[in-house]
């Protein structure tokens, strides 16, 4: 009994290696996979950028609108002539009704 269990351990230990190995080929098959698919992103994006210079040649160029900066308002000026400031909504506390106008 000990001669064949001594006989059956080779096959045995490769059973046991084969089942470990497989998740770690299963990695390794999908990093690949994604490897070769960020590399194509790669060369897209570098081939982009590479013509990306013929995309600022005169004849693309849009002029675009000149806008004037925006000024704060100085919060303690009074308001411009002819401006009137939009009505504050009253708000009524807990407890308390709002009067009629």
């Amino acid at each position: 009994m000990l001669e064949q269990m001594l006989q059956e351990l080779p096959e045995l230990y490769r059973r046991k290696l084969q089942a470990r190995l497989q998740p770690i080929r299963e990695r390794i098959a999908a990093m690949q996979a994604e490897n070769r698919r960020l590399k194509r992103e790669l060369y897209q994006l570098s081939y982009r950028l590479q013509h990306v210079d013929q995309l600022d040649a005169p004849g693309w160029k849009v002029q675009l609108p000149q806008i004037p900066p925006l000024r704060r308002r100085d919060p303690k000026a009074l308001p411009a002539q002819g401006a009137t400031s939009p009505p504050r909504p009253s708000i009524a506390l807990e407890g308390q009704r709002e009067k009629p106008e």
